[in-house]
């Protein structure tokens, strides 16, 4: 096998450099029932056609991957796949790339050892694919706490507060973003949050503010993509605000991003925001999207968005999103995912020395619309 650092595709990267400036108008944001466009880019046409072409053979590689991870002696040090930021730039949109993470205490040159890049594991590529290493990355885990908290009393409740089961504070998370589904309000947040099995769906459990006043009870979730909505009705909350509470502000939701979308913010330091009760208010950098675990769950189906942002136990559920039609100091916002991977029981003492963990994965909002009947907003 070739090694990762294997050059490839230096002609059709030469061609691009001239061709980049032809621009594409997509849709990065919808909204509403009828998932009408609310955010449009213009994008070089080599990036997009490269995105594209990537995602055609995406499950294809990350089949051959599983198989290695399930037939090969050192598979148990996969964790998991996803289309991640490469150092290529067209246009000023970065080119993804398949990075598959391993453990930290992998072998000493395991990734010398693993396909180089796609046709080593048998997948044929289109001409539009500008790249086609893989990247390997080990997954270290520790960092030092940025402690935070989010805030607890507001009402009619917002994306971004303390929830909890109720009369179980230590099943403890974050609000995420309203939903509807045309006659419906509900309020998005993490499955795990509230059962103890990841394969177990949390319809049935009470969702409580932080002072223990019912929010509603759950009537939809899914547990191996790890999301979870409670209605407002008259045996709790009867109202749910279409907003995200970060650090002061609040911003409305005027719909989600798409998958474009999401591709077309891969990279960008700062971009994208997050409320936690964890870790409090942050900014971070989406590092990739279509991300799947090879083993355990949540899964994510290769699906998953991952962020790069502090979270920590008590962050789970909370909102990630885009700030989007900023005016006069006003700004929307767009729905990205819900934080998924943040876990552990919350006991108050997060920011008495646990780590943070550097990224999340969480199921992304458009997904959600586009599988169900629900919306955002």
């Amino acid at each position: 096998m070739q090694g990762v650092g294997s050059a490839v595709g230096a002609t059709s990267l030469s061609n691009v450099v001239g061709a980049a400036e032809r621009k594409r108008r997509i849709v990065t944001g919808r909204g509403g029932l009828k998932q009408e466009p609310v955010e449009k880019k213009k994008v070089p046409v080599h990036w997009h056609e490269h995105e594209k072409a990537l995602r055609q053979v995406y499950d294809q590689l990350f089949g051959a991957f599983q198989h290695i991870r399930n037939t090969s002696e050192f598979g148990d040090h996969l964790i998991a796949m996803y289309q991640g930021g490469s150092s290529r730039s067209i246009g000023g949109y970065t080119a993804t790339q398949p990075v598959v993470e391993i453990a930290k205490e992998a072998p000493s040159g395991l990734e010398e050892r693993l396909p180089s890049v796609l046709k080593d594991v048998g997948v044929s590529t289109s001409n539009d694919l500008l790249l086609d290493e893989i990247r390997y990355e080990r997954i270290n885990q520790n960092q030092t706490l940025l402690c935070g908290g989010a805030e607890t009393t507001i009402e009619p409740y917002p994306g971004g507060i303390v929830i909890w089961e109720k009369n179980q504070s230590t099943h403890q998370g974050t609000s995420g973003y309203r939903m509807h589904d045309g006659s419906q309000e509900y309020m998005l947040t993490a499955n795990h949050v509230f059962v103890d099995s990841c394969t177990t769906k949390a319809t049935g459990e009470v969702a409580a503010a932080a002072n223990n006043a019912t929010i509603g009870t759950f009537e939809d979730a899914h547990a191996l993509h790890d999301w979870c909505l409670v209605p407002a009705n008259s045996q709790g909350v009867t109202d749910i605000a279409n907003e995200i509470y970060w650090d002061g502000y609040s911003y409305t939701l005027t719909g989600y991003k798409t998958r474009d979308g999401i591709a077309s913010m891969v990279g960008k330091t700062g971009e994208a925001y997050k409320s936690g009760d964890g870790t409090g208010y942050r900014t971070g950098t989406i590092r990739g999207y279509n991300e799947g675990g090879f083993t355990g769950c949540p899964r994510f189906d290769t699906d998953g968005v991952k962020t790069e942002v502090d979270v920590a136990p008590g962050d789970s559920g909370g909102p990630i999103f885009d700030l989007t039609g900023c005016r006069y100091g006003s700004c929307e916002a767009l729905a990205i995912n819900n934080m998924s991977i943040a876990k552990g029981s919350y006991n108050g003492t997060a920011c008495d020395g646990d780590s943070t963990q550097p990224k999340t994965v969480g199921w992304p909002a458009y997904k959600i619309v586009n599988n169900n009947s629900y919306t955002v907003g």
